[in-house]
C-alpha cells in the first residue's frame, strides 16, 4: 500500500471535493476529462487529487493517455458505503421549533425570501414528497447560510412566524448543512418547494437515526 492509500479518506468527501463525486455518480457510465470535472466548480488540481484518491481505494479507473485521458467510475456501491460511513447528519448543530400553524412551508418560504436566503429541504420532508406513504410531519430545512448569519436569521424567522424553541415535540428542525456549496448549485423542486438531490437525500437519511436507512 503506498504512502498516498495511507491517508483518510474522508477528506475526498468534503464539500467541494464532493463535486467531483457527485459528477461520477450522476454519470456512472461516462467517461470523465478532468476538464469536465473541473467545470463542476472544481480547480483541476482538486479534481485530479480526488481522482487519485478514488482510484486508489478501487471506485474509479483511470487511463493515462495524453489528451485522451479519461476516469471512470467503476464501483458505485463501495463509494457511496465509505461516503455513508463517513458522513454523520446528527453532526449538524440542529436547531428545533414548533410551529402551531397548517401553512409552514408557504410561510417559510416568503419569510425567507424577503430576509433573501436560499433554503432546500431535506429528511422527510423531501421522502415524502418523493414517496408519499412516509408518515413522519416533521420538517427538516437547510439555510444557505453560515453558521453565524444562521442565528440571526432563525430569530427574524422565528419572531415572523411565531415558531417557538422547542428541544421536545419540535416538528420544524433548521441547520446549516456540510454540503452547501452542493446543495445550493443546482437545487430541485419537489411540487414548489427546493429540496436536496436524491444522492444528498440518501446521505441525509442513512445518517438519521432511528428509521432514515430504512427510508433511503
Amino acid at each position: 500500500m503506498t504512502r498516498l492509500d495511507r491517508r483518510p479518506l474522508k477528506n475526498i468527501f468534503s464539500d467541494r471535493s464532493s463535486l467531483v463525486l457527485r459528477a461520477l455518480l450522476r454519470e456512472p457510465g461516462r467517461k470523465w476529462k478532468l476538464a469536465d470535472l473541473a467545470a463542476e466548480g472544481v480547480t483541476p488540481v482538486l479534481a485530479s487529487y480526488v481522482l487519485e484518491r478514488a482510484e486508489a481505494f478501487g471506485f474509479v479507473h483511470r487511463v493515462q493517455a495524453g489528451y485522451k485521458s479519461y476516469a471512470e467510475l467503476v464501483d458505485v456501491k463501495s463509494l457511496l458505503h465509505a461516503w455513508v460511513n463517513s458522513y454523520r447528519f446528527m453532526d449538524h448543530r440542529l436547531v428545533t421549533f414548533q410551529y402551531r400553524g397548517s401553512d409552514f412551508l408557504p410561510s417559510l418560504q416568503q419569510t425567507l425570501k424577503t430576509q433573501g436566503v436560499q433554503f432546500a429541504l431535506t429528511l422527510y420532508s423531501a421522502s415524502r414528497r418523493i414517496a408519499p406513504y412516509v408518515k413522519n410531519t416533521q420538517e427538516f430545512v437547510c439555510l444557505n447560510a453560515s453558521k453565524a448569519e444562521a442565528r440571526n436569521i432563525l430569530d427574524e424567522t422565528a419572531m415572523r412566524m411565531g415558531l417557538v424553541p422547542a428541544e421536545q415535540g419540535w416538528n420544524v428542525c433548521f441547520f446549516v448543512p456540510d454540503y452547501r456549496t452542493c446543495i445550493f448549485k443546482n437545487p430541485r423542486l419537489l411540487g414548489e418547494f427546493p429540496a436536496v438531490d436524491n444522492l444528498q437525500l440518501y446521505l441525509d437519511l442513512t445518517g438519521y437515526p432511528p428509521v432514515g436507512y430504512e427510508e433511503a
